[in-house]
């Protein structure tokens, strides 16, 4: 017996932590026809049902990210035969590679058996294959939403990697690979199917949402996209009409299901909540700029958390290769050089200070040129050895006026003695 079903979202391609976008029902590259995906039972335009028209049910329910949609439901009719899902037919060019993929969510218990599979294929060694499924079986745990990924191969391709799988909607997690297929040169068209099949629990319920089919020539909705939710772009015009939505804590995963690279908004992160978009990227990241010229890095960052403007390897919490213009810049600084007028201070006299100089060609304590141009100054630390040396320059500028008024003093009473000893007569 062929069993035969896929399903695609007419509005949010998405899953529950990631990023969630509104897909119109003639998003680009999807091949199957959503244009009746709507609530009813039955058959529905391309879809022909699996099972009783009682047993295909389209209601307004909760999608894979949150949001309230319209999903097909499977309800077994205890017969222990099928069950819910559907059929549908796809012209196909055979010379080409496709991507299938639709959501899997089981309630209430494991009874029966769930199906996702194709049609007109053989395996991947050429062998015949009438009843292909890219998987069957149970998913992982009820309650929850998986995407289901396969791959049929181009006729004439000579691949035996099995790409397909089943992702977490939760995560993103990979839970386990599932087993691709190639086209016959004869295939002109191919099945998308997706059921319930064997359920002798009437209380069970499985759902099915986003049936996608797609034509992998670099146009088709990135798959990391599909984790997201979809996207408002896209390669080779495989973009969409829509908004992009982030809900709070969500996350648009930017490479496959790697948890490592993503965009997230509103997050917490260091116990702080942060009220806006977030980056990330397990080694790093850049904000560009894309021009004629080609691409240029207008800011980096590295996997300590560092960040280059101008550099790729920034070697502080911010450096930057170029010119900075400021209106103000605060410097935070400890052991302001106050001490050097605290009683007990140890003043360099300048015979000390003139040695050093004679002996190392800069002032005690300032780093000289060949340092600073290795590894540049420190604003902080270089204000407060100038302030130093101001500092005890002014303090021997305060002991050379003392000992100059002293001397003044001195010079003036010699020259009244001398006055008085030259002109006894007028005293």
């Amino acid at each position: 017996m062929i069993k035969i079903a896929k399903y695609l979202s007419p509005f949010f391609l998405t899953v529950s932590v990631f990023l969630f976008v509104n897909l119109p029902q003639s998003s680009a590259q999807n091949l199957l026809n959503m244009s009746e995906w709507v609530v009813g039972s039955g058959n529905s335009a391309a879809f022909i049902v699996n099972g009783h028209q009682s047993h295909n049910i389209r209601e307004w329910g909760s999608a894979p990210n949150g949001e309230r949609a319209v999903l097909w439901k499977g309800v077994p009719a205890g017969d222990v035969q099928a069950d819910g899902g559907w059929n549908t037919e796809v012209p196909i060019d055979h010379r080409k590679k496709y991507r299938y993929t639709v959501w899997l969510k089981k309630t209430n218990s494991f009874d029966g058996t769930s199906y996702f599979g194709c049609g007109n294929v053989a395996n991947l060694d050429n062998s015949p294959n009438s009843n292909p499924y890219f998987w069957y079986g149970k998913l992982p745990e009820l309650n929850k939403w998986y995407l289901l990924v396969g791959y049929v191969h181009g006729s004439s391709d000579e691949s035996t990697t099995h790409e397909g799988a089943i992702y977490d909607g939760l995560t993103g997690q990979r839970m386990q690979g599932i087993t691709d297929f190639k086209f016959l040169p004869s295939s002109q068209a191919t099945l998308n199917r997706s059921y319930l099949y064997y359920d002798p629990n009437v209380n069970d319920r499985q759902y099915f949402y986003g049936p996608r089919l797609e034509v992998v020539d670099g146009t088709e909705i990135p798959l990391s996209l599909l984790f997201a939710g979809g996207s408002s772009i896209g390669a080779g015009g495989a973009g969409m009409d829509g908004n992009i939505r982030l809900g709070n804590g969500k996350a648009m995963y930017l490479s496959g299901m790697d948890p490592f690279h993503k965009i997230t908004y509103r997050r917490e992160m260091e116990n702080k909540l942060i009220d806006g978009p977030v980056i990330f990227g397990w080694s790093g990241g850049a904000l560009g700029v894309s021009q004629e010229g080609g691409d240029k890095v207008a800011l980096q960052w590295i996997g300590n958390g560092n960040v280059g403007i101008g550099t790729a390897t920034p070697d502080e919490k911010l450096a930057v290769k170029g010119k900075i213009r400021a209106q103000e810049i605060k410097v935070e600084a400890t052991n302001w050089p106050d001490y050097v007028f605290e009683n007990g201070y140890s003043l360099p006299t300048l015979e000390e200070t003139a040695q050093f100089i004679a002996e190392n060609g800069h002032l005690p304590e300032i780093p000289k040129a060949s340092a600073i141009e290795a590894d540049g100054l420190s604003l902080g630390e270089m204000n407060k050895l100038l302030l130093k040396k101001i500092e005890e320059l002014t303090l021997h500028l305060i002991s050379k006026d003392q000992k100059e008024r002293t001397l003044e003093q001195r010079i003036e009473q010699l020259e009244r003695t001398q006055k008085d000893q030259n002109n006894p007569s007028q005293k």
